[in-house]
């Protein structure tokens, strides 16, 4: 059944959402997909797919319909299932689900929300309710801004969506002390935002203090992020909840970094690194990798050091 909440556009052939996927199938390209669900719940009018190979063995057992999958397991398709067979199949399954329930902005700009004058908004723009645009604000084509955000000194691309809560463009961190007084240092750069970014709900994106905050095209920012003034994030970096990111530190592109971690200002991370969730990054990190703890080190080096202290735990405890 389609989902209440949420705009269908199904259903489809199974040689149709092939073909605008380029993919190959096996089985009847004529059959009808109504509807998208996971292996354990799916009908025969769905269609599922199968990525983390700890979910194979319910895909002997699905009722799904059809199922997308690598052709290593094209073997364990249950008869009768059509398989479509992908060597990405979570990306590919993102791209079908997108064809059912598009998510589109609406064009509706919510009668609470505050839009200054001098603010510009590109067409087909939502905007939520009690949200503030601030002035000289520009919001590119088809981006969608929930409700009760606030954006100021911001430029925001087109096909972004910014979730309820986020402010952008608020005041950076900035103090000088003089051995007396903390004076608060004018933060007089902005928030430059790429397309189709996406930045969760009461995460917080603080424009420059003299350089601009950056985030580029692509980039994925989960619920409860903070991103510091003069932070530069790299195409396509996805940033988890709970994670902070320290002033004027540079994160590459396709970059990865877990729940609940901390980045220490001004050092680099070069493109491609994963950052385990609950790590400490306190220097600057120029080889792609995998790399945990703290003080964050290379996966492979925080294994032997959890090993190393968990054999003295044992040995003091003889």
């Amino acid at each position: 059944m389609p989902r209440p909440f949420h705009k269908y556009k199904g259903p489809f052939k199974v040689k149709d959402l092939a073909d605008t996927l380029g993919l190959s199938y096996a089985g009847d390209g004529e059959k009808l997909v109504h509807d998208v669900n996971t292996l354990s719940v799916a009908t025969p009018d769905d269609l599922s797919f199968l990525d983390n190979v700890k979910y194979a063995s319910q895909l002997e057992e699905t009722k799904a319909g059809v199922v997308v999958l690598n052709q290593k397991h094209e073997s364990k398709v249950p008869s009768g299932c059509v398989a479509i067979l992908s060597d990405m199949p979570y990306a590919d399954y993102a791209k079908i689900l997108n064809l059912f329930y598009p998510v589109e902005s609406a064009g509706v700009i919510h009668p609470t929300a505050v839009v200054e004058a001098t603010a510009s908004i590109g067409q087909n723009v939502s905007i939520g309710a009690n949200t503030y645009i601030g002035e000289g604000v520009v919001i590119g084509d088809h981006s969608i801004i929930e409700a009760n955000v606030t954006i100021t000194c911001a430029h925001i691309g087109h096909h972004t969506i910014i979730h309820s809560g986020a402010v952008i463009g608020g005041d950076g961190f900035g103090f000088a002390y003089d051995g007396q007084m903390v004076h608060k240092v004018p933060q007089i750069g902005m928030v430059k935002i790429g397309n189709f970014v996406e930045i969760g709900s009461c995460t917080t994106v603080d424009r420059g203090s003299l350089e601009d905050t950056v985030i580029e095209d692509y980039v994925k920012i989960d619920n409860l992020v903070q991103i510091a003034h003069n932070v530069k994030v790299g195409m396509g970096t996805q940033i988890v909840s709970q994670s902070g990111v320290a002033g004027s530190t540079k994160i590459g592109k396709g970059v990865i970094i877990g729940g609940q971690c901390g980045i220490v200002g001004h050092i680099e991370l070069t493109d491609g690194v994963m950052i385990a969730a609950r790590s400490g990054v306190t220097k600057t990190l120029t080889t792609k990798g995998t790399y945990a703890g703290f003080p964050a080190v290379e996966f492979r080096q925080w294994k032997k050091l959890q090993a190393v202290i968990s054999r003295l735990v044992k040995s003091k405890e003889k």
